[in-house]
């Protein structure tokens, strides 16, 4: 699926499952076998999935970035 970003922790394809057959829960994770972290998110709807699992942490750099502006100011 191209809307997913890969796995933050080993850079594996993520996949979309469906858990359940009323469609009340999708899955998005890393489920390749391969990685050590399995990070999965649960949620109500394609969207939401979608949008949790592709949430990623600011870079270190823009932090120091974002405190450095306001330091200056």
């Amino acid at each position: 699926m191209s809307d997913l970003l890969p796995c933050p922790f080993c850079g594996g394809e993520a996949s979309m499952i469906i858990e359940f057959p009323d469609g009340t829960a999708i899955s998005v994770g890393c489920y390749s076998g391969n990685c050590a972290m399995e990070p999965y998110t649960w949620n109500p709807s394609e969207a939401e999935a979608i949008a949790a699992w592709n949430r990623r942490a600011l870079p270190a750099e823009r932090h120091l970035r974002d405190i450095a502006d306001r330091v200056a100011k």
